[in-house]
């Protein structure tokens, strides 16, 4: 179609404007985070995940790792535990035992969802084995369900779990 006016190419301009800053607002905005425990803060799904990291004073220790995976329950995963279990972890006498439960979710390299597949089985920095498999398109670790890639930062990758995974006695 021809245009005529410079008012009806003015018009037609402003709203492919409109039209690519519509579509520019949907798109997924990447955060760059420096560390994996930014990236999980600067999602705001992992503040019980984050608070345990804190408590433990575990950021030290995962920052000299090269690289990392960790698998951090979401807020959902820790507000879905029994209130009393979740405030007995939580307690000042149970930090080596908070300790623990974050070291089931932490992996002493960076692995791809693929890797972990390919691989059925990786190790715990808590000791335990973490047991990869696919169900129906829905990726699980230890019964929990992986819920997403929140970050792939040059420390490593964070990725969501919908449970809180609890090591064996």
């Amino acid at each position: 179609m021809l245009i005529r006016s410079g008012r009806r190419l003015r018009r037609r301009s402003l709203r492919l404007g409109g039209l690519l800053l519509g579509m520019l607002l949907l798109l997924p905005v990447q955060v760059q985070a420096q560390s994996l425990l930014e990236a999980a803060r600067a999602d705001g799904h992992y503040h019980w995940f984050l608070r345990a990291v804190h408590e433990t004073r575990l950021e030290q220790s995962l920052a000299e790792l090269p690289a990392v995976t960790l698998l951090a329950p979401t807020d959902a995963a820790f507000e879905a535990m029994d209130e009393q279990e979740r405030r007995k972890l939580f307690s000042l006498r149970n930090r080596d035992r908070l300790l623990d439960v974050l070291n089931l979710h932490v992996i002493e390299r960076a692995v791809t969802l693929d890797q972990a597949l390919e691989a059925g089985m990786l190790g715990s920095r808590q000791g335990q084995a973490l047991h990869f498999v696919r169900r129906s398109g829905v990726i699980g670790v230890n019964g929990a369900h992986i819920t997403g890639k929140v970050a792939d930062t040059p420390q490593g990758r964070l990725f969501g779990l919908d449970r809180v995974l609890l090591p064996t006695l």
